[in-house]
């Protein structure tokens, strides 16, 4: 399995995303540039790679973040797996 590895970066005019070469357009805000890179990775995850979703840390490290929509999902299936 491929692995890709998807960052959220600071630019000059907001943020963007860089995956595989391919270098998304400027966000305004971080959360918008975290919802593109999402749906970004679960395109490429439909096509069989495993995406590793990371945002770059005030000290220029990577750190790997979750994805919104994961984290909506999940969050959703423990709370239909707890009510009866």
């Amino acid at each position: 399995m491929t692995h890709v590895y998807c960052d959220i970066l600071p630019a000059d005019n907001g943020w963007v995303f860089v995956a595989d070469g391919y270098h998304s357009a400027s966000y305004p805000c971080y959360d918008l540039a975290l919802q593109a890179a999402s749906a970004y990775c679960e395109q490429r995850e439909s096509d069989g790679a495993r995406i590793v979703l990371r945002s770059q840390t005030l000290r220029g490290a990577m750190s790997a973040v979750a994805s919104p929509r994961r984290g909506r999902a999940m969050a959703q299936a423990g709370s239909n797996a707890i009510s009866h």
